[in-house]
């Protein structure tokens, strides 16, 4: 896979990274875990504990990283660590079930318990 492209006709996207790294070094990225990686250097200077979680898609892609930051590894520590053990069994139709039951636009998580519904959790 090739370097990200950040970079339009006006330059306007190429300042967007670096504002948004914080350096232009985003440029030496290969590809969009090099990016995540990069990411994550740069908050480690300002946080002590930084970790990422990929969210998947139901059929196992990772379609983007949570990150996740905190100067306190006990508290904070302890919730990442919780939410990244049971990451791997969370699904984006899992994610959107459950703002749907949230927002009221549907009621039914009955397919998430085993033996309830069609789809399994």
């Amino acid at each position: 896979m090739g370097r990200p492209q950040a970079q339009d006709i006006n330059g306007e996207m190429a300042a967007t990274f670096d504002r948004v790294f914080g350096t232009d070094e985003w440029k030496e990225c290969q590809n969009n875990d090099d990016l995540v990686d990069l990411y994550i250097r740069r908050i480690k200077t300002m946080k002590k504990y930084v970790e990422k979680i990929p969210v998947r898609t139901t059929q196992g892609s990772v379609i983007y990283q949570l990150i996740f930051a905190s100067d306190n590894s006990g508290g904070a520590g302890k919730i990442i660590d919780y939410t990244k053990k049971i990451a791997d069994k969370v699904t984006t139709d899992m994610v959107a079930d459950a703002v749907g039951v949230a927002t009221h636009e549907t009621s039914d998580l009955d397919k998430w318990i085993p033996g309830k519904g069609k789809g399994t959790a």
